[in-house]
């Protein structure tokens, strides 16, 4: 069976609405919704073993720290992105005020730019790279990084249009400075290619309910070796950040992981992008100008909306459904959409 043909069956959503909303949460397979149901069952008879060192947890961290080329030495369990993202500032020791600086930029995931304004409002000085034609320019990174920098904080691809940061350009300028980096790849990880060593990346983060196909209430974090001093404020080691292991979506990713490996995160990404390429030549005919820069090699294309409630009833009448926010309008098919979704959306919108 062809990849695609593969992946249309794997996902039930198609065949009840046209779903172009895998940014927001990714549909579960049959494969890891079968795999679910096999836990569920164990667990009723008494013989799923939970814990950090289940057979199911050791392949999950392994599956994770195969697909960004780390080690499961540096892989942890958390809640969640955000969840992530928290322990990092705290175990730096930068949730007080002190000589030191963090850098983030607006188009960062909103909840982590809300947990910065509380930083700042402690005393903490966060500065914020504002965006320029709906992209953050190095130019601004550069100026706002300087020796008293101690935190990089970045969303890979921007949850709201996008915008791709290239984490080796600002890992090689952050380092530079003393400065550690921190990715939030929610909107990357399992949707195109990852690297930790090529990056340089310090530390990351991301939740399984999108592009990993998992579920919610279960995420990673990763920690590069050796990348603490041992004085650091909070011991953040991977084997010391756990904070669970929600069993169901380790079940679930035993199934997904090794399935998105087969797949290849690269090839992933290519079906996206050509649909999307689709859609940034003709949506602007239809009055929806694109927001989304043209090197982005995420799966997400955005475009500005004049009326919101007339294009949500086109598309409500339609079932199809995409990310539409005051404004804006955020697309993202995965590997199982096709050209036939896309060209639905053009016609409901035409």
């Amino acid at each position: 069976m062809r990849n695609q043909d593969q992946a249309q069956w794997q996902f039930g959503v198609a065949q009840d609405k046209v779903y172009l909303n895998n940014a927001r949460w990714h549909p579960l397979s049959r494969g890891a919704e079968q795999a679910r149901a096999d836990y569920l069952d164990s667990k009723a008879r008494g013989i799923w073993t939970p814990g950090l060192n289940s057979p199911e947890s050791i392949a999950v961290r392994k599956g994770f720290a195969d697909l960004i080329g780390a080690v499961p030495a540096e892989i942890a369990f958390v809640n969640g992105t955000t969840a992530g993202e928290n322990l990092i500032v705290n175990g730096l020791g930068l949730d007080q005020p002190g000589e030191y600086n963090i850098v983030t930029d607006a188009l960062h995931y909103d909840r982590s730019l809300s947990f910065y304004f509380e930083l700042r409002k402690r005393g903490v000085e966060v500065r914020i790279v504002k965006p320029k034609n709906w992209r953050i320019e190095m130019s601004d990174m550069g100026a706002a990084i300087n020796s008293n920098t101690r935190l990089v904080a970045l969303s890979r691809i921007s949850f709201i249009n996008g915008f791709e940061h290239n984490l080796n350009t600002i890992c090689d300028l952050a380092h530079a400075h003393g400065a550690y980096v921190y990715a939030d790849v929610v909107q990357s990880v399992g949707c195109m290619p990852l690297d930790v060593r090529e990056s340089g990346v310090d530390f990351m983060a991301a939740a399984t309910y999108k592009w990993l196909m998992g579920d919610y209430g279960l995420g990673f974090l990763y920690l590069r070796q050796n990348v603490l001093p041992d004085d650091a404020p909070v011991p953040i080691l991977a084997a010391q950040s756990e904070v669970g292991t929600a069993d169901g979506v380790l079940a679930a990713l035993t199934y997904s992981l090794p399935w998105i490996k087969s797949l290849g995160p690269v090839n992933i990404q290519r079906h996206a992008l050509s649909l999307n390429a689709t859609l940034r030549r003709e949506m602007p005919r239809l009055g929806y100008p694109c927001i989304t820069p043209e090197d982005a090699g995420g799966p997400i294309i955005a475009f500005t909306v004049e009326n919101d409630q007339a294009t949500a009833a086109r598309l409500v009448a339609k079932k199809i459904e995409v990310g539409l926010y005051p404004g804006r309008m955020r697309v993202s098919p995965s590997i199982y959409n096709t050209d036939a979704d896309v060209q639905a959306l053009l016609a409901a919108l035409s």
